[in-house]
């Protein structure tokens, strides 16, 4: 009983001592006394060094004695960056990712003893803009710093949502050129060319328009300057504008490779962790004519959203807009092939998956090995099915037409959520 006792007047103290030092940050934060007045009076609560840094590992402030722990870098323009070897850390141990999973601050292990860090991710809105470094240099952390340090996070965020440096960054001033282009105004090449070289705008022939938004919801509204900050490490603000409550982009092909081309794409993760989508529309080459192709990014981004694909290509978009335009009018089932429609009843009937077999031997046409491998069945077993197929249905594998019509077909109840590999 008395070891009860001493546990609750523990457990009560510590909860004492947190709702103090908890007051304290609060009276730093609504005093407005910034950014580093905040940090220095949790480096004098915790005792222990720390870091506060962007998305893009700038610093954007540190206690004191920092520098004593971790090494920084400086650009030319003086700010201060957390070096290459604590980044890549960072990357190869996914401590950012572990952050995530947990939903709270996470304690990074190191080999020497009491040199750990404490690691928590900032957030506005539900956008990760920055993360927040707590150093273990040699004092054990206590458990009542776990739990001031998921708290100063959240200080953090406040302060940072009124700092300068995460309002609405002065790069990104509204464009009326190209807002007016966006909104159908016709002008000539000639006057759009002279109006944005006055602006100092990007002077590329081809480019490609991002229309970044939320997940779910219509637009980013409130969500802006937060996006903003994460967005810069990738795009420059230059080449955006805020267009109907979402962020437009205009890119160029080389940054257009750099962002999407590519097996890992660092860019795709961070939408992806932000729950953020966008949609990219064709090259475009005539800036006159940027709102036809803004209209393709938008169509693009509502069928990604559609289908919860983070970035949507128009370019691969064709059979989902050819799917809408049909079911407008029709019921799609009526633009699927005789043969597709009897495979399926078979299918369903017997268990089999002759229209699974069929769709991949349509697409590795050419392969039938590939095919093969993919349905993880021998060749012959391959032609067999085919075989039955054809002499199920009737159709001709040697005609173009007819394979387009099945292929077709087959895509088509896909788009519209058919299973066929189920």
């Amino acid at each position: 009983m008395n070891n009860s006792k001493q546990a609750n007047s523990n457990a009560d103290t510590t909860e004492i001592k947190l709702a103090l030092y908890i007051q304290e940050l609060f009276e730093v934060l609504y005093l407005n006394l910034g950014l580093q007045q905040l940090i220095d009076k949790a480096r004098e609560i915790l005792g222990h060094p720390m870091v506060v840094h962007d998305m893009g590992f700038k610093v954007l402030t540190a206690s004191y004695d920092a520098h004593e722990i971790v090494d920084f870098t400086q650009d030319e323009h003086g700010n201060n960056y957390i070096n290459e070897d604590t980044i890549q850390f960072i990357r190869s141990n996914n401590v950012a990712d572990k952050v995530r999973k947990k939903g709270s601050s996470e304690y990074i292990k190191k080999l020497e003893p009491l040199n750990g860090t404490n690691l928590s991710i900032i957030k506005i809105n539900d956008i990760e803009i920055a993360q927040f470094a707590v150093y273990e240099a040699g004092i054990k952390f206590k458990e009542i710093d776990f739990k001031l340090i998921d708290k100063i996070t959240q200080i953090l965020s406040v302060e940072l949502q009124k700092s300068n440096a995460f309002n609405m960054d002065h790069s990104l001033i509204p464009n009326y050129v190209l807002t007016d282009l966006l909104d159908g105004k016709i002008m000539t090449q000639d006057a759009v060319r002279d109006k944005l070289h006055y602006l100092n705008w990007i002077q590329e022939k081809n480019l490609y328009i991002i229309v970044i938004s939320n997940k779910d919801r219509k637009g980013l509204d409130f969500k802006i300057p937060a996006v903003v900050q994460v967005l810069k490490e990738f795009i420059p603000l230059e080449n955006c504008i805020i267009f109907q409550s979402n962020i437009t982009a205009f890119i160029p092909k080389k940054l257009y490779e750099k962002l999407f081309i590519g097996s890992k794409s660092e860019f795709i993760n961070l939408l992806e962790r932000n729950e953020l989508r966008a949609g990219i529309s064709l090259n475009l080459s005539e800036i006159s004519d940027c709102k036809r192709y803004y209209l393709q990014a938008i169509e693009a981004l509502e069928i990604g959203k559609k289908q919860n694909i983070i970035v949507s290509f128009f370019k691969d978009s064709a059979l989902n807009i050819i799917s809408d335009l049909i079911k407008s009018k029709y019921n799609y089932m009526d633009f699927c092939h005789p043969a597709v429609i009897k495979i399926i009843e078979f299918d369903q009937q017997n268990q089999t998956d002759l229209l699974l077999t069929l769709k991949h031997y349509l697409y590795y046409r050419s392969s039938p090995n590939e095919a093969s491998k993919v349905l993880c069945i021998h060749r012959n077993t391959l032609f067999y099915r085919i075989n039955k197929i054809k002499d199920m249905t009737g159709i001709d594998l040697n005609h173009v037409t007819e394979i387009s019509q099945l292929y077709f077909s087959i895509r088509l109840l896909e788009i519209n959520g058919y299973e066929i590999n189920a």
